[in-house]
């Protein structure tokens, strides 16, 4: 426990060596698109807006996971991160989402590629193994891009 609220304070202190930015930060998207962020952020999809205090935890997540680990596309990461938030502080979602990412099931999609790579592959099973269900999803426009 120590060791990752530790790793954290390290995380934060790189990134954000004057304290007072760290209320100021911008979440980047990670690929999901300004548009889906703020949605996100503004409306949680239709449940109502983050408070203040989780826009700011979700923005500092999102910005370690960027410039701490390194990563610049990953679509799911800012709704797993909200979802992570809700249940954990910080500093656990941050240590959980970087074992996810080093994982070497491969849980996120970390480039471009991997991101088209999962969604081909999803296709592919749900077409295979649930036919009506992979023809409702057509029907509806949810495998428009897949």
């Amino acid at each position: 426990q120590a060791a990752i609220q530790a790793r954290w304070s390290c995380a934060l202190d790189v990134m954000f060596p004057n304290l007072a930015d760290r209320n100021d930060v911008i979440a980047p998207d990670l690929g999901l698109g300004q548009d889906n962020l703020k949605r996100l952020v503004e409306e949680d999809y239709g449940r109502g807006a983050i408070t203040s205090s989780g826009k700011v935890s979700l923005a500092l997540v999102l910005s370690a996971v960027q410039q701490v680990l390194g990563i610049e596309y990953c679509p799911p990461l800012p709704d797993i991160a909200t979802v992570l938030l809700t249940h954990m502080p910080e500093e656990y979602a941050f240590a959980t989402i970087k074992d996810m990412i080093n994982d070497t099931s491969h849980f996120l999609p970390v480039s471009q590629k991997d991101y088209y790579s999962w969604c081909h592959s999803y296709v592919f099973f749900v077409k295979r193994n649930f036919p009506d269900h992979y023809k409702l999803m057509t029907l509806c426009g949810a495998l428009e891009d897949a």
